[in-house]
């Protein structure tokens, strides 16, 4: 089996903050470390949540910025500290389902000429209290695409990786 690390920068987003606590711990394969970090958010109380509700099998890497510096550099520093072959960067409003990280994963360890794994994207319109799907039409038929189709895609369009 795979490991991997996931990678949550956190700043004032207390709103999602349990839902995507809840999604972390509630993953097919659980991650073998959490990489949280706090990008200088004053809530005292964070790191007694994470280590209390954080699933046992799961290693918290708790890295907390006095004064928010930003998601980019928050990240560099997050990424620095991944210790798996593998790693997915979480966004705390973000929505993932229970077989997300396995059935992405599979993807990246089985064809080795893979560069990046997508999911079918989702993001929260908080007016509406809605959860919208994006639909990737490249997706159409697979769930993962090599470097080469990759550069194609970046030349056409512009959109986040997952």
């Amino acid at each position: 089996m795979f490991s991997y690390d996931i990678v949550w920068p956190f700043y004032k987003d207390h709103k999602y903050f349990f839902r995507c606590l809840n999604m972390i711990n509630s993953q097919s394969v659980k991650p073998k470390n959490l990489i949280f970090l706090n990008d200088g958010d004053k809530n005292p109380y964070i790191y007694e949540i994470l280590k209390k509700k954080l699933c046992s099998k799961i290693n918290l890497i708790y890295i907390r910025n006095p004064t928010n510096i930003g998601a980019t550099k928050t990240l560099e520093i997050g990424f620095l500290k991944i210790k798996c072959d593998y790693f997915h960067q979480i966004a705390t409003d973000d929505y993932i389902n229970r077989k997300f990280i396995e059935t992405n994963l599979v993807q990246l360890v089985t064809k080795k000429n893979v560069a990046f794994s997508f999911s079918k994207i989702a993001y929260n319109i908080e007016k509406n209290n809605k959860i919208v799907k994006i639909p990737l039409k490249f997706l159409s038929k697979k769930n993962w695409i090599t470097s080469k189709e990759m550069v194609e895609l970046f030349s056409s369009y512009q959109f986040k990786i997952y």
